[in-house]
């Protein structure tokens, strides 16, 4: 089975705000098509935050909890790519899951290996 998800997401606390703001883009159309696509004669990669897979975005965030995340800041969604076979709301929880914990370790892995665990957790 082929799982598909893109997901850029940044953190800014360069501004001093209450709480953390989450800011998530949702559009109204299916989003346009991606010229990047690992396989575009099999399956369609669309750009775009289609409010289909953004239960999986706030589920992601409520996953890590608020001891891991920031105290303040902004954490924007930025980018998505999604494909009309591959992708699920499961798996761009886990993508925000992995962000969000990438944004917010305290201590960078020095290997692969480190990494991974980290991000499982």
């Amino acid at each position: 089975m082929t799982v598909y998800g893109l997901l850029s997401v940044t953190l800014d606390q360069s501004i001093k705000t209450q709480g953390l703001q989450v800011n998530v883009p949702i559009e109204r159309t299916e989003g346009e098509s991606w010229s990047l696509s690992l396989a575009p004669s099999y399956d369609k990669v669309l750009t775009g935050f289609v409010a289909e897979y953004m239960p999986g975005l706030f589920k992601g965030i409520e996953d890590v909890g608020e001891g891991a995340l920031p105290s303040f800041g902004i954490l924007s969604f930025e980018r998505m790519a999604h494909s009309d076979i591959g992708s699920s709301i499961d798996i761009f929880r886990e993508l925000t899951r992995a962000i969000v914990r990438a944004l917010t370790m305290e201590q960078v892995p020095e290997t692969p290996n480190e990494a991974f665990a980290l991000l499982a957790v």
